[in-house]
């Protein structure tokens, strides 16, 4: 019997965007998919009905939204999603994510002014790069914005695992570090995790057809409250059969080959 996974209340849960799907990092194995991914961007509009609907069902009260990529600065509309997220939810704690090397890129230096006006939190991955981290923690002391370091764990990333075969067994599916807390709102459907909702890169990339069944998302249009969502969550997906939990691995970081290994 598949263990039941108690549902979230709203101040603890959260969902993240992509503003981007490609990045300028590209990590192996990345859960995202960003080293496959064909540059794309968020579209506002998509972002702004969607953030409005999760507001309304959330009663503006949705615990964090995190914004993310691929590389969210690569997006030049950001602000603009800044804006829009702030104005929905004016209660909710706001973090994006970023790999760093370009928050010191002059460029972008009127973006600081974006950060302190909505009260938005930097969350900054120590990946193993010839990054000026200090530079860029004094830059956000002087702008006062907030700043978080997001390490990873001594240099390692996870390989998480998939199985073609799409038979494995759903009973390990409360060990995974992901489920029901990695939530994911992607055109108007929120999916448990990022692999689930960006697994369309690995389809197109790499021929596959893994993923495709419509339960493995709900509909934020058609979900009749928040609960609704949050039960959703609760539970495994079809999806999950396509996740071989013990067969995930650490291993160093490195930039990605593009090839399929890195996920199968």
């Amino acid at each position: 019997m598949i263990k039941y996974i108690s549902t979230k209340p709203l101040f603890k849960w959260y969902t993240k965007v992509n503003l981007a799907d490609h990045c300028n990092l590209n990590c192996r194995s990345c859960d995202h998919f960003s080293p496959i991914a064909e540059p794309k961007f968020a579209d506002l509009a998509v972002f702004e009905r969607d953030i409005g609907r999760i507001a309304e069902l959330s009663e503006q009260q949705l615990g964090q939204l995190y914004l993310l990529g691929g590389e969210p600065f690569l997006n030049r509309d950001m602000p603009e999603f800044l804006r829009l997220a702030r104005h929905f939810l004016p209660n909710t704690k706001l973090s994006l994510f970023t790999n760093g090397l370009l928050l010191l890129n002059l460029d972008f230096d009127k973006y600081w002014d974006v950060f302190r006006e909505f009260d938005v939190i930097i969350k900054l991955t120590r990946y193993p790069l010839m990054l000026n981290f200090k530079a860029i923690e004094e830059k956000a002391r002087l702008e006062n914005v907030k700043l978080e370091f997001f390490g990873l764990r001594k240099h390692k990333m996870i390989k998480y695992t998939l199985n073609p075969n799409g038979d494995c067994p759903l009973f390990p599916v409360v060990e995974c570090a992901q489920f029901n807390n990695c939530t994911v709102l992607r055109n108007g459907k929120v999916y448990l995790c990022p692999i689930s909702a960006n697994i369309g890169h690995f389809n197109a990339k790499f021929g596959q057809i893994f993923g495709t069944n419509e339960h493995n998302y709900i509909d934020i249009y058609t979900a009749r409250n928040f609960q609704e969502i949050a039960e959703f969550l609760s539970h495994p997906v079809p999806f999950c059969r396509y996740c071989d939990i013990g067969a995930r691995e650490l291993h160093e970081w490195t930039r990605s080959n593009g090839t399929i290994d890195e996920w199968i």
